[in-house]
């Protein structure tokens, strides 16, 4: 095998590794929050401990989300890259499960009680839309099934983790135009990058029942 090779083969792991461990999506919502921070006028030095704490609960969601789907491919026949990643990367994951776990623990005992009632509410609405609630006879619900709820909790999400928690630890729960505002406005911008991914998940939504923007 060619040096060139052998840099593609390590450069793409890297980046299958970025994506699959939700590393990626991790520094993604902390730069999303030091970016409101900004916004907002708030000094991101003397409150980067909610930094760690959005980072943490945003790597701990999205890994119960992956270990969802993990677990519910095992005793199925179609199984994907992801699938085969995460088997093969078993004490890794955990590894970066267990962090956010501790991180976000510890970070709880620097932040207002406002701030972490409102994370423990968005930490619900994520729960929910990862899991089927048993209905007997077979039959289960979830959120997801909801016309349209699926774009709209993860915007709703992650617009309040990066626009309300800030606000929220440093004013509590008083608001004024500038963050309803900027709250909106994030929201739509969640909402429409979104989309694109919705549309990819045609198929495999409209398999599932679920009623989505693209499928209508």
């Amino acid at each position: 095998m060619s040096t060139y090779s052998i840099i593609k083969n390590q450069f793409q792991s890297f980046i299958q590794g970025l994506i699959f461990s939700d590393i990626y999506i991790t520094l993604g919502a902390i730069g999303f929050a030091a970016v409101n921070f900004n916004l907002l006028q708030i000094d991101s030095s003397k409150h980067a401990i909610l930094l760690v704490v959005i980072g943490s609960a945003t790597m701990f969601i999205y890994q119960f989300s992956r270990w969802t789907f993990f677990y519910n491919l095992q005793n199925t026949m179609t199984k994907d890259l992801l699938y085969y990643w995460m088997n093969d990367n078993k004490n890794f994951v955990k590894l970066l499960l267990l962090l956010s776990v501790v991180c976000g623990f510890v970070s709880m005992f620097f932040i207002r009680i406002e701030t972490i009632l409102t994370l423990f509410v968005l930490g619900v609405i994520s729960v929910l839309y990862n899991i089927s609630i048993p209905l007997g006879n077979e039959k289960s619900f979830t959120f997801r099934r909801i016309p349209f709820a699926k774009i709209s909790m993860i915007a709703t999400v992650w617009s309040s983790m990066a626009v309300l928690l800030p606000w929220i630890e440093v004013n509590g729960l008083v608001w004024n135009s500038l963050v309803l505002r900027l709250f909106l406005l994030q929201f739509l911008f969640i909402f429409i990058i979104t989309l694109p991914f919705d549309i990819n998940d045609m198929v495999v939504d409209e398999i599932d029942g679920l009623k989505t923007i693209p499928i209508t």
